[in-house]
């Protein structure tokens, strides 16, 4: 991520170098970029970590081989050193198109990101803050193989896919950390709600065969609907030529719990005399 760089003369230089000459990777048109070392950087013992004086301006994505020379004061040069296929990054992955959204009802674990570059390590983590309690809360799953590739994941189960609470509530959070050590800033998702179970539906009236002066209706809703209908179909006696009549439920009609018997807000108008039955549905998203 920088140029930095390590060494060790045995002696005192009259005069040395550091060259980095591109081998791959992006282009570099200031390549080879011999820099003299001066001062300090000439003397015996051990240089650690050191930027230059006369740094190289290098480009972020190329591959170098990096020689170091000197020559003493009596003009002997020393047996260069070359290090090879070192690349240099110093730009941060970025993490985008990261799903689910917030506020959004899952059924499963599926994510989608994209990834600007390949990732040495990542991991998505989901962190319980609401709703049913979750005992293993956070999952921190690590994101293995062609997961950490650069490009874009859609509706993925990851190998190791979390285990999620039914009707709780999570924060998302991806991260990702490059080759380099560069770490992308992280993207969270919030108030996620994972519900896998289907919406039961109980207690139900009108009951079958039953004889009904009004159309009242009672039901049961084991959670909040995303959407609902009632729906009354002619199966015989008087003709309806209006049938079948689908009403979309609203409001507090979507409600968990019990409701009714009472009227509903879209009230179908049936015909006097016809048998009907009677379909119950609710979606939660």
């Amino acid at each position: 991520t920088n140029t930095q760089v390590t060494y060790t003369l045995s002696e005192t230089c009259q005069s040395g170098s550091i060259t980095w000459n591109r081998t791959g990777g992006a282009a570099d048109a200031g390549s080879p970029h011999a820099q003299a070392l001066t001062g300090l950087e000439l003397t015996a013992g051990t240089k650690t970590n050191m930027t230059l004086a006369s740094p190289p301006a290098l480009v972020a994505g190329t591959i170098y081989d990096i020689t170091w020379n000197c020559t003493d004061m009596a003009g002997r040069t020393a047996t260069a050193v070359t290090t090879t296929g070192v690349t240099f990054d110093n730009v941060a992955p970025v993490i985008s198109g990261v799903a689910p959204l917030d506020s959004a009802f899952i059924n499963t674990a599926a994510v989608s990101y994209t990834l600007s570059e390949n990732c040495a390590s990542a991991s998505i983590t989901w962190t319980r803050t609401g709703g049913s309690t979750d005992g293993a809360s956070p999952h921190a799953k690590a994101l293995v193989g062609a997961e950490l590739n650069a490009g874009t994941k859609t509706n993925i189960i990851i190998a190791n896919n979390p285990t999620l609470v039914d009707g709780a509530v999570y924060s998302v959070a991806f991260a990702c950390s490059d080759a380099a050590g560069n770490n992308a800033a992280p993207v969270t998702r919030t108030n996620i709600t994972f519900d896998p179970s289907a919406v039961v539906i109980s207690g139900v009236t009108p009951t079958s065969s039953s004889f009904r002066n009004t159309t009242d209706v009672a039901y049961n809703f084991s959670e909040a609907c995303y959407s609902g209908t009632v729906t009354w179909t002619r199966t015989g006696g008087a003709t309806d030529g209006a049938s079948p009549h689908v009403v979309t439920l609203v409001g507090a009609e979507l409600d968990p719990g019990p409701h009714g018997p009472a009227p509903l807000a879209n009230n179908p108008a049936r015909v006097d005399g016809a048998s009907a039955w009677q379909t119950f549905w609710g979606v939660v998203f």
